[in-house]
This record gives structure tokens, sequence and C-alpha cells, in this order.
């Protein structure tokens, strides 16, 4: 298990007999951190400099498929959109 794994289960009381609330929850914290390092490239993307028409173009097709992929991971997992 890697430290972020650690990070998000210590976020949680898990019991000595895990139940399924508690890997639910779990389920939804490693999502949660999917999508936020996925908006996190794309507040990257976004304050990143343009110098001329073709970077523009391509750091929104880039920021539009980061959308996409937002989305395909709720529709995945049966979350209604943030």
């Amino acid at each position: 298990m890697n430290d972020r794994f650690r990070e998000l289960a210590a976020k949680i009381e898990f019991t000595s007999d895990v139940t399924y609330a508690e890997l639910q929850k779990f389920t939804e914290l490693i999502i949660q951190d999917c999508i936020d390092v996925t908006n996190a490239e794309m507040d990257d993307i976004l304050d990143q400099s343009v110098f001329n028409p073709t970077d523009e173009i391509w750091n929104r097709a880039r920021v539009e498929e980061l959308v996409r992929v937002v989305r395909l991971i709720n529709k995945h997992f049966g979350i209604k959109e943030c």
C-alpha cells in the first residue's frame, strides 16, 4: 500500500471486520482523489501562458479531454456530476 492509500485509509476508522460502508467510503475517497488530480492538471493547463493560437487550441483540447475523463470516471462509478 502506498503512502497516499495510507493517508486516505487514515480518514476512515476501519473496524476489525471491515464493513461494506467503510469500503464504500474508502472507494469514494480514492475516486475523489483521482478526480482532484485531474482537476489540478486542468487548472495547471489553464494557468499556462499561450503565445499563439495553436497553443490556445491545444490547451483547450487538453482541458476538454480531462473534463471528458472526469465524466467517464463519474459515470463508470455511478457518481453524480460534481
